[in-house]
């Protein structure tokens, strides 16, 4: 039987999220998430999973900095983007802990992003690299937008924000 490479992946993970699920309060939570993949097409298998290793995170950055992957459209890719962040936010309990999200892939920002992260009542730093469009957007409980790449670093700016 064949088995698909991101059937394997998420195999894999599975397996990673039960294993550390057993171990229980020996294992230290997550608190800073990176998640990069190459297309989108496939993260929202991947997503639920994320959830469930860092239910309470704090930072969460998707994409890495300067790193432009380009196999999918910038509308095709915000798109999933913004899919894979909600299934991300549902999978566990980060939309209650989320207080500093760097996008670095394409997003549109718009009233679907909108929607999502305004279940993120104490996200109050948002960093967005690549934006493919701009529609009325507007979340009154952040505190900082930065319209760039800010490196690939916890900076003391990010700390803060996650002390709070």
């Amino acid at each position: 039987m064949f088995m698909h490479e991101n059937e394997k992946s998420t195999n894999v993970l599975r397996r990673y999220v039960e294993r550390r699920e057993r171990c229980g309060d020996l294992v230290p939570p997550v608190k800073r998430l990176v998640f990069f993949i190459y297309d989108f097409t496939y993260a929202k298998e991947l997503a639920p999973i994320l959830g469930r290793i860092a239910p309470n995170c704090v930072v969460f950055n998707v994409g890495i900095p300067k790193m432009k992957t380009f196999p999918l459209l910038p509308t095709a890719e915000s798109r999933y983007v913004a899919d894979f962040i909600s299934l991300f936010l549902l999978g566990g309990n980060a939309c209650e802990t989320l207080r500093v999200l760097h996008i670095f892939n394409f997003i549109s920002l718009d009233p679907h992003l909108e929607k999502i992260l305004k279940k993120c009542r104490k996200l109050r730093h948002l960093t967005v690299s690549n934006i493919d469009d701009v529609a009325v957007f507007e979340l009154e409980f952040i505190e900082s937008v930065v319209l760039d790449s800010c490196d690939f670093s916890i900076t003391m700016f990010d700390e803060n924000f996650a002390d709070v």
